[in-house]
């Protein structure tokens, strides 16, 4: 994996510690969760086009479509498989979005074999019911990207944190058990926020040996929700954005525990 910075080497502005998930698990929880993309294709004459398309992910990683043969990007991949899928974080209400983590796919996006269609179908439709309506329809056919590029996954991470990911660790990743509820997670730790400051002060307290004033913590903006911590940016005008992790007592192993581990944090 090479990175931004030298291995091993947090970015001067980052405090982390053991309770993150590995890059392989941020990128393929993100993956799992997010609810739409945007698919990179190569069009006629080999200029980029860009789709928004709604993904369906498999345990393996992998992404299916259901796509039109009328649509560009469909066109477009039956010339030439080759595509990118970027996936990005949910924003919170005024946040930043260039802190936000994002993770990009890029291999070959083909129609699944016609022994496949009829199961992939049903897989895609389980996920997003509303696509029940056109799923039958003849010329509506699912497609499968699968990442086979060399240098492996890209995830960033927001402000300092870039790396990319070999496809092994990647397929390898167990899946954080919150991933499919990022947006109702973000929702939930916003109304635990007062808890989170408090944690935010007493790890402040603790990296700089001095308390942070209330002015320090006007601008704080949360950035991700997972089962083990809370990672938070901390914004002022005057100093570089700085990214933190408030790491829960005890992981929680289901959204339905997320509560009570936001209420613990101190």
């Amino acid at each position: 994996m090479s990175e931004h910075r030298r291995p091993g080497e947090a970015p001067k502005h980052a405090i982390v510690d053991g309770s993150v998930l590995t890059n392989a698990e941020k990128a393929k929880s993100l993956v799992a969760g997010a609810p739409l993309a945007a698919l990179g294709t190569v069009a006629a004459g080999g200029s980029p086009f860009v789709s928004h398309v709604v993904p369906a992910f498999e345990a393996s990683g992998d992404i299916l479509f259901l796509f039109s043969g009328l649509a560009e990007h469909t066109k477009a991949l039956l010339d030439d498989p080759r595509a990118s899928a970027l996936f990005v974080d949910t924003l919170e209400e005024g946040g930043e979005a260039s802190a936000l983590a994002r993770v990009t796919l890029s291999g070959r996006c083909t129609p699944v074999t016609d022994e496949e269609r009829a199961a992939c179908t049903e897989f895609y439709v389980a996920q997003h019911p509303g696509s029940a309506a056109v799923a039958t329809f003849a010329d509506f056919r699912p497609f499968r990207l699968v990442p086979d590029f060399t240098q492996g996954i890209r995830w960033i991470g927001g402000f300092g944190r870039a790396a990319w990911v070999d496809l092994a660790s990647y397929r390898a990743a167990a899946i954080d058990p919150i991933a499919r509820h990022r947006r109702e997670a973000l929702a939930a730790a916003g109304h635990h926020r007062a808890e989170i400051l408090g944690a935010l002060r007493t790890k402040l307290l603790a990296v700089d040996g001095v308390a942070p004033s209330v002015e320090s913590l006007a601008h704080v903006q949360l950035l991700a929700v997972d089962s083990r911590g809370v990672d938070v940016l901390l914004r002022s005008p005057a100093l570089p954005p700085r990214a933190l992790r408030l790491a829960f007592t005890s992981p929680a192993p289901d959204f339905a525990a997320l509560r009570h581990a936001l209420e613990a944090l101190q």
